[in-house]
């Protein structure tokens, strides 16, 4: 057996003393991610994260460590990594959040949202969607402050459900911490999704386009165009009047029947109720009339709080 090795990728991190770094090397056709650290007294340590022949899963495993690193205030020493904006912090939040969530504190979050929608006589995703749940859960916000630094859980939501949410998280131990960065107010940097975001308001303040026509300006597909109308409807701009507009031909009734049924977490049930199990081009209700359907709940649900 070769004792050598072939490295592929090292990255060294940093904080104050203390020195973290991840090996990814190749030997004799099995790929092997270990991370190795200096703690401040001097000691040595390596963890073994992956060792096996595929390498896009040491990839995986690699970025997820990065993640890791991150939130535990550790910086990358070469000074041609990106700095870290608040878009950043929110990717790696939301991340971490599916897979260091508490079990039990999510059993909580769920009673809790079932007994808030059935006061409201709504479906349990118009009150918090499930991606904010497992936020809760595992960052386990403590004050007004870190409950802000969370991805989606801006003012609004704190004026309807904050007191409520801290008080049943109270003494909760977070799987991470809210990197001070976020509590700083790291501010983004606008991307081109962001840019694209902008030109899309400001062509609805004006008129009420057809979605291929938007696409067509915004050189994206209907399917994004879409994802940006909800994210719009997230950031809490009034667009209800173009939903309409986009709504006047979807069964929508219908459709939110099923939503209400089925959940609005995956669209695949709510298509297979609504057409069966047929080929996109023999449905009678397509996946982007499905999704205009959401984004006109998601439009109602902000409009109710």
């Amino acid at each position: 057996m070769s004792v050598l090795r072939q490295f592929i990728h090292v990255e060294t991190y940093e904080r104050g003393a203390e020195i973290a770094k991840l090996v990814l090397y190749e030997r004799d056709g099995e790929y092997k991610l270990v991370r190795y650290a200096v703690t401040v007294d001097g000691e040595e340590e390596n963890y073994l994260l992956y060792s096996g022949a595929n390498l896009q899963t040491a990839f995986m495993k690699l970025e997820g460590e990065k993640r890791l690193l991150r939130f535990t205030e550790y910086t990358p020493i070469c000074s041609s990594e990106p700095v870290m904006t608040r878009t950043d912090w929110n990717k790696d939040m939301l991340a971490l959040a599916q897979s260091y969530y508490s079990s039990d504190v999510l059993g909580l979050l769920r009673e809790w949202r079932r007994r808030i929608a059935d006061e409201m006589n709504v479906a349990p995703y118009m009150v918090l969607e499930d991606k904010v749940l497992f936020l809760l859960a595992t960052f386990m916000p403590q004050t007004k402050e870190e409950f802000l630094g969370l991805p989606h859980c801006g003012e609004k939501r704190w004026e309807q459900y904050g007191f409520e949410l801290l008080d049943l998280l109270r003494g909760q131990t977070p799987a991470f911490h809210i990197p001070s960065a976020v509590l700083e107010g790291a501010q983004p940097v606008r991307t081109q999704k962001q840019e694209r975001q902008v030109r899309l308001l400001t062509r609805l303040q004006a008129e009420t386009p057809e979605l291929e026509e938007l696409a067509s300006e915004l050189d994206v597909s209907v399917n994004t165009v879409i994802g940006y109308l909800e994210k719009l409807i997230e950031d809490g701009y009034d667009i209800e009047a173009y939903v309409a507009f986009l709504t006047r031909e979807v069964p929508y009734a219908e459709i939110a029947a099923v939503i209400d049924n089925a959940g609005a977490d995956r669209l695949k049930p709510i298509y297979l109720e609504l057409n069966g199990d047929v080929p996109p081009y023999e449905a009678r209700i397509s996946y982007h009339q499905i999704r205009l359907a959401l984004v006109r709940r998601k439009m109602e649900q902000a409009t109710v709080g």
